[in-house]
């Protein structure tokens, strides 16, 4: 069989009648462009006394093959191209909140075990302090950013359950964010410790000192810290599933050198 796709080859392609030939259209609507072109121009009949498979009806059912295959394929990575649309700005608040987070909670679960009130401990207590005020203030233009510009889209591949799980754990996440650095400042106001960030600025006192509200907002504190912890690595585990078994490049949306 000789190749139509050569020019040494276009009298006898005119000749066989392939020109007049085009893809069914039931076929051409699933098929990328390239391979709409490839393929024959009308569905193949046998000629007629003609025995068995032609080269011509085999040919056609190869290039519909071809074609299925990379409309797949096409689908499958399209949404890689879609999906990093994050702006510079969000990655950035992204990982910068992230790391001051991780840095905070290591930094509140060592200072919690330092016994009494050694310099040390008061020194880290500050420490955790002003990482909560930070947090706080860039979660608050996150949230603005986020407001004012568009959310790439999920995968297409996602079922509606998990969209779901997916929305509400960055809802939970965006509301522990808020909360646990404001429940961190009531704490230190009910117990009477002012909070001067970055031992520069003073911040002003919400509430009045409270030894019982004191322990209220510790516990309430801790406990939103805790399920911080856990709605956080849902997320990673999430997007480690994403990238290695999904590999739908919903990850490379945030860490763009793993395109």
């Amino acid at each position: 069989m000789r190749c139509r796709l050569c020019p040494a080859n276009a009298a006898h392609a005119g000749s066989t009648g392939i020109s007049k030939y085009r893809a069914a259209p039931e076929v051409a609507g699933q098929l990328p462009p390239l391979a709409v072109r490839l393929a024959p121009r009308k569905p193949l009949a046998p000629r007629p006394g003609a025995k068995g498979i032609t080269a011509s009806a085999v040919s056609f059912n190869f290039y519909v093959g071809v074609g299925s295959v990379m409309a797949h394929t096409s689908s499958f990575h399209s949404f890689s191209a879609r999906g990093s649309s994050y702006t510079s700005t969000a990655i950035a608040l992204h990982w910068l909140i992230a790391l001051l987070i991780v840095g905070g909670f290591a930094l509140g679960w060592v200072m919690t075990d330092i016994p009494g009130f050694t310099p040390t401990k008061l020194k880290y207590f500050s420490w955790h302090k002003w990482i909560g005020v930070t947090v706080f203030a860039l979660v608050v233009l996150r949230i603005l950013w986020r407001a004012t510009h568009a959310v790439p889209p999920m995968p297409a591949h996602m079922h509606a359950w998990q969209r779901g799980v997916a929305h509400l754990t960055h809802f939970l996440l965006y509301v522990l964010m808020v909360a646990i650095p404001v429940s961190g400042y009531l704490y230190s106001s009910a117990a009477n410790v002012p909070v001067v960030y970055l031992g520069l600025v003073p911040l002003p006192r919400l509430i009045a000192p409270d030894p019982h509200l004191k322990e209220v907002l510790k516990s309430v504190h801790s406990a939103l810290n805790y399920t911080l912890l856990a709605l956080v690595a849902l997320h990673v585990v999430a997007a480690l599933k994403h990238q290695w078994l999904d590999r739908d490049g919903l990850l490379s949306r945030m860490l763009p050198f793993l395109k």
